[in-house]
């Protein structure tokens, strides 16, 4: 083992003397300049937004105070719908009320309606000199138990003598109005 030991630093010291002689011996010659290179322009890289400022103390407080006094503002403006909400419930419910006593009454108004109708009708026959019975109804009432066919024919005769002697006719246009109101005449004496 020793000779092994020894030829490996026999070795080790003739590297470095080979090496040392060698670097004294031979000059280096020296580098070229290197060229520079030209960099090609690039697209200039996207500005960040710079940060907002961070606020002071003094704003930050201030911010503070105006939001809590926006939300008390809001709980207050909330009450205020809510109360105005239960008020007009309350003016609802009692419009309903009113209407519901206003229906139980209905069948009595519109008796008392009748009556007072009745009453009128029964009055202006009375003024003509006819003199009803209570127990008429309404179309006895309102014609006074005349005879409406009468009145109605009596009506058409005199339009139709009328009518026969008006100026400013063609013959067609008066034989026209003529049949019309003879088949009026016709027809009230067909339904007696």
């Amino acid at each position: 083992m020793k000779i092994r030991t020894l030829g490996v630093a026999i070795l080790a010291l003739d590297l470095a003397v080979g090496a040392a002689a060698i670097a004294a011996a031979a000059p280096t010659p020296p580098l070229p300049p290197i060229r520079s290179v030209p960099i090609a322009p690039s697209a200039p890289s996207p500005l960040e937004p710079p940060a907002p400022p961070t606020p002071p103390v003094v704003e930050r407080a201030e911010i503070g105070r105006e939001a809590a006094q926006a939300r008390a503002e809001a709980m207050q403006a909330r009450a205020e719908a809510r109360r105005a909400r239960a008020e007009a419930m309350r003016a609802a419910a009692e419009a309903r009320r009113e209407a519901m006593e206003a229906t139980r009454d209905i069948p009595q108004i519109v008796a008392a309606s009748l009556d007072r109708t009745r009453a009128d009708m029964a009055r202006d026959c009375a003024q003509r000199g006819v003199v009803m019975p209570k127990t008429a109804d309404f179309g006895t009432l309102a014609t006074c138990s005349e005879n409406q066919a009468d009145i109605v024919r009596a009506s058409l005769t005199r339009a139709r003598r009328a009518l026969s002697s008006a100026y400013g006719l063609s013959d067609a246009e008066r034989a026209n109005a003529l049949q019309g109101i003879d088949r009026a005449l016709s027809e009230i004496d067909h339904r007696r």
